[in-house]
């Protein structure tokens, strides 16, 4: 009875596992304006979420575009893009430093994002 309980714990461990949204990165940064984005798209989806990350004042934003990952700005959290996608939403991340700060300079930086939609 242990040995089953064993192998089926493995087995939807596994599963669970392997489910788990694989990100290729590098394809979904885009630049537009000189402001990077991830962008995160399917051709049949009609809804979109921007995902404005908080934190704006954190030394991490400071680094360069390069090195600041999708996988901080979500916080880990690939289910949030599965879910997303799963419910035909795409995704805009904005990558931010001091040229796009929607803290500091709303205006500026709606212009931005509304003209990148």
């Amino acid at each position: 009875m242990k040995k089953n309980l064993l192998f089926i714990t493995s087995i939807i461990i596994s599963l669970y596992s392997n489910a788990q949204a694989v990100i290729d990165t590098d394809t979904l940064l885009n630049i537009y304006n000189n402001h990077r984005f991830y962008n995160i798209s399917d051709s049949s989806n009609n809804k979109l979420i921007l995902f404005l990350h908080g934190g704006l004042n954190n030394p991490y934003f400071k680094q360069p575009y390069d090195q600041i990952t999708l996988n901080n700005l979500i916080e880990n959290n690939k289910d949030f893009i599965t879910q997303a996608s799963d419910n035909n939403f795409d995704l805009v991340i904005p990558i931010t430093n001091d040229s796009l700060n929607w803290l500091d300079q709303p205006q500026e930086s709606f212009k931005v994002i509304k003209d990148l939609i």
